[in-house]
């Protein structure tokens, strides 16, 4: 007497395939989430601030992109490099400080200091000292930067070079 079994069993070329296709929809639909959430919040803060910059400074700093897309920091943090006519500029982003533009001698030296793991990440534009200001009253321009959550620096500049100032 022969036994048979009344149980349907599925070949496991099949079984193998169907396991396949599932990996592969779920692998798929992870790495297009992660894409998107990796270069989308930085790189259009990027892209947003420098569509704000004005004619002039963008003349000056800001005409030409160094790298054809953003970059990333070894922190997480988005940046893109730009030229123009009066020498470099740069836009860096990160999730707590924003996007902001940099330029000139204060961008040199964030840049001659060791960039955002030592001064941080810029929390502000460059804007005109005032005697009142972190920099004292020799200094004709300043930039905020933010290292951490806490703890800031204020590069300041005038004709003679820059300086930092740890508030």
């Amino acid at each position: 007497m022969q036994l048979t079994s009344t149980k349907r069993t599925t070949p496991r070329i099949v079984r193998a395939m169907a396991c396949l296709a599932i990996a592969i929809a779920i692998s798929t639909s992870a790495t297009a989430a992660l894409a998107v959430d990796a270069w989308g919040p930085g790189v259009e803060k990027v892209n947003i601030r420098y569509s704000f910059i004005g004619d002039t400074l963008r003349d000056q700093y800001f005409v030409n992109k160094s790298n054809a897309v953003p970059q990333w920091t070894p922190d997480g943090g988005v940046f893109q490099y730009f030229s123009g006519a009066w020498g470099e500029g740069a836009i860096y982003w990160s999730a707590d400080t924003g996007a902001h533009a940099m330029y000139g001698d204060i961008l040199s030296y964030w840049r001659w200091r060791g960039y955002e793991p030592v001064l941080g990440y810029p929390y502000t534009e460059e804007i005109d000292s005032y005697d009142a200001g972190w920099c004292g009253p020799t200094s004709l321009r300043e930039q905020h930067f933010r290292i951490g959550g806490t703890t800031t620096v204020t590069v300041c500049w005038n004709q003679n070079g820059a300086w930092e100032v740890w508030n």
